[in-house]
């Protein structure tokens, strides 16, 4: 599960601030504001800015589909996302 927390390792492991973050994540009014609630849990965010949120920080994002009730890593199925993903509505 991606948490806020998980979120917040992730730019801290890039050397960002919130506010140097919020620059390069640009696009949708994003603010230090707006980066801090998410890290805090108080705002869900998407996949598409969590795609951009993870290439901000120099990482890609790895989705794992594990079937119900399985503990065997064969029954894992592995999506990556690309740089250039775009959530549709």
């Amino acid at each position: 599960m991606i948490t806020g927390n998980t979120l917040k390792l992730l730019r801290l492991s890039s050397g960002q601030s919130q506010s140097q973050l919020a620059d390069k994540l640009g696009k949708g009014g994003y603010t230090k504001q707006v980066v801090s609630a998410i890290e805090n849990d108080n705002r869900n965010i998407g996949l598409s800015l969590l795609a951009d949120w993870a290439n901000a920080c120099g990482y890609g994002v790895r989705i794992d589909f594990v079937k119900l009730g399985s503990t065997q890593d064969d029954e894992i199925f592995d999506v990556s996302l690309p740089d250039d993903f775009e959530e549709e509505i």
